[in-house]
This record gives structure tokens, sequence and C-alpha cells, in this order.
């Protein structure tokens, strides 16, 4: 709902962070109305709806309702027209040249290439940091952003950190390095009683690997969630005894 609100205040078509974020305080405000109330209700010796679970069942639960519509609309906006015209043409919904600031026509360039990229290439990568060398390779990347309007924009990584991997280190890395996250949050799901912690520490991995779909690699943020990984695995140790 808050999303939306900000939607609605875009007049010209076009997303900015100011007007995307403008309903965000709208959910702020809800959410700290909610945690007044359950402090109100803890001092009055009530029952507390966030220690029974309740509440997180019923939040994940539309959390997980929401995410799926999300990605069932998006998918059906690209089979059928009528569809996205009827949501308003919004360009955030349809695959484009020039999606996601010209994400698009960036991801588009880098499967292209990989698919015609060699064996060796494929299953080991080009090489870390080598995706600019990789790209202007097969393609002349130079028109691709004259045609944008993008002037003279270097692409040094795929702007997808797991596209990125897959290019620079290959099928055999980029599966390595997925089932790192793959592993963390198995066991870091299992063991999710034992702290609060732990749950945060999930909330900020599944955060890291969606950003990953449409950033890449950062220096404050890739060490910052192998640091939460193993604060996480610490006390999953620390309360099993074996720390």
């Amino acid at each position: 709902w808050g999303w939306r609100l900000g939607w609605n205040l875009d007049l010209e078509g076009s997303i900015n962070g100011l007007q995307f974020f403008v309903g965000w305080p709208v959910i702020f405000v809800l959410l700290l109305l909610f945690c007044l109330w359950e402090f109100q209700r803890e001092k009055q010796g009530k029952r507390d709806y966030i220690e029974t679970g309740n509440v997180r069942k019923y939040v994940l639960r539309g959390i997980a309702v929401i995410v799926l519509s999300g990605i069932m609309v998006l998918i059906l906006c690209q089979i059928f027209e009528e569809l996205w015209k009827a949501l308003g043409s919004m360009e955030l919904l349809r695959f484009s040249i020039s999606w996601g600031n010209y994400r698009g026509g960036l991801w588009y360039l880098s499967v292209l290439g990989w698919l015609q990229s060699g064996i060796k290439d494929k299953l080991f990568g080009v090489g870390p940091d080598c995706f600019y060398y990789f790209l202007y390779r097969y393609f002349d990347v130079n028109e691709f952003l004259a045609e944008a309007g993008l002037g003279e924009t270097v692409y040094a990584n795929a702007h997808n950190e797991w596209l990125n991997m897959l290019i620079n280190e290959g099928v055999f890395g980029a599966v390595s390095y997925a089932s790192i996250f793959v592993c963390a949050f198995r066991r870091i799901w299992k063991n999710r009683a034992i702290a609060g912690i732990l749950m945060a520490a999930l909330l900020a991995l599944g955060g890291y690997v969606v950003n990953g779909m449409f950033s890449f690699q950062q220096t404050v943020s890739t060490p910052l969630i192998f640091a939460v990984l193993g604060m996480a695995e610490a006390e999953i140790r620390r309360e099993n005894g074996s720390l």
C-alpha cells in the first residue's frame, strides 16, 4: 500500500528515489503504532502476540503471498500485452532494453555473450573482474550506449551479482558461490528457534541475495553479509555448546 502511494505521486511516469519511498513513512508509522500497542499490552501483563509467534507467522505468510503475486504478475505481463496495458503500461512490469535503467539491455548482451563463448569460458569463466573485456570483445557496446543515450558509460560488471559471477567465474564458480548462501540459509533456518538474532540474519541474507539480482558486490555490503553469517554460525555453536 505504501509503495503504491509513492507510485501514484509520480506524475511524469519516471521513478526516482524520493518519489518511490514517499509511501514508506506510512508503513513506518503503522509499525510504530503496533510496537507501542504491544508494549502497552506487555505492561498490562496481557498476551504478547510477538512472543507467541502468531504475528511472525502471519507476516511471513503475507510476505510470501505478496512476493509470489508480484512474480506472477511480472511473468504474465511478459506474455499478455493487454494485461500490461491494463496496469498502466508501467515500464517496470515489462522487460525491455531500457528496463531498470538499461539493465535489461545489459543483461541481454551479457547472456548472449555467455551463450556465444567457448566451453572453457562457460565452465570456468573469463576471470575475476574481466567482465569489461568479455562484453566489449563480443559486442559494439559503444553503439548500444549511443542508442540508449548513455554517452561514454563504461560497464565493468553486469549489474547483477549472480550473472556477473557466471561470466567471470563460470558455472563452477557461480554454483560454488551460490552454495555458500544456500547452505547458510538452510543451517540458520533449521536453528532459527535458538535466538532471535538468527531471524535477523535470515532477513539480512535474503535481502542481500535479492539485492544482488540488481546490483553487484560492494565493499560496504559483501564483507558485512559474511560477517553476519559468521556471527550467526557463532551463535548456533555457542547455543549447541560447540564453541
